[in-house]
């Protein structure tokens, strides 16, 4: 994996096609933000892509589009957030040294590794987050919200998930967890049945977004997909699929991130 570090000195549009050319799929993201740029995607991550020609058109448009690259596909992630995520790697990895890419980000590092299968995951462990299959990560040169410009620190072949790293990833579901609704059904006619009294459900595109549930909206942030039964929140990073938000509207619609923590410490106390 040569060549990340000299992409700190490209344009956006020089790093984007660069990205492409090693098959790592580009999103176009806001200025200076992480959400996806509505102006020229209308279905989120969705549309990332390796094609160059659909690339510089997108920065010819809007050269300061930030970049986004899609996860679960040529790599998985690891996101520190801050000096706490750094304890609590410390807590399962004593000592941890990554031997592959890692870039810094207006808080913390991306650990890229190889792709596990796994789905992303958000602070299993205290300020880290995982990247895996429908996820993304902002990618250098983007400049952070708070005006720091993500950087590669270090270059490297990808490595292998480490044991440690299941600590971090959403484990296999069992009814168990979700009782006897244990199917994952058609997300729209789900999230309509529960939430069309509070929220209204957008068509864009193949997809559909609304206001999310879960922190407050002023901008349409919450995307389903259809294709899959998940939905995506780019403005909390609420993430889940239908079983997700069939039990934390049952749990008194409480967040999927705080229904997990909650399923964990019900399997701890047995």
């Amino acid at each position: 994996m040569a060549g990340l570090i000299d992409i700190n000195k490209a344009t956006l549009e020089q790093a984007a096609c660069a990205y492409a050319s090693m098959g790592w799929p580009v999103l176009p993201l806001l200025p200076r933000k992480k959400e996806p740029h509505g102006k020229l995607v209308r279905t989120g991550l969705l549309e990332a892509t390796d094609d160059l020609g659909r690339l510089r058109l997108w920065w010819e448009m809007w050269p300061n589009a930030n970049i986004g690259l899609r996860t679960g596909i040529a790599f998985d992630v690891v996101d520190l957030d801050g000096p706490e995520a750094l304890k609590s790697l410390s807590l399962v990895a004593p000592g941890y040294k990554h031997a592959g890419p890692v870039a810094s980000t207006g808080r913390g590092y991306h650990l890229l590794f190889k792709t596990t299968g796994a789905r992303n995951a958000a602070n299993k462990l205290s300020s880290i987050d995982y990247r895996g299959i429908n996820g993304y990560i902002v990618a250098p040169p983007s400049v952070h919200p708070n005006g720091h410009k993500y950087q590669w620190a270090k270059d490297g072949e990808l490595p292998e998930a480490p044991e440690w790293l299941h600590q971090l990833t959403t484990p296999a579901r069992s009814s168990e967890d979700y009782g006897e609704r244990f199917e994952v059904e058609d997300i729209v006619p789900v999230f309509i049945s529960l939430y069309s009294s509070i929220r209204e459900l957008t068509p864009s595109g193949n997809l559909f977004k609304t206001n999310c549930i879960w922190h407050e909206d002023g901008t349409p942030s919450l995307y389903l997909y259809p294709h899959n039964n998940t939905f995506n929140c780019y403005g909390c990073s609420e993430w889940g699929d239908t079983l997700d938000l069939q039990q934390t509207f049952n749990e008194g619609g409480i967040a999927p991130s705080a229904w997990r923590e909650i399923r964990k410490q019900r399997k701890v106390l047995g």
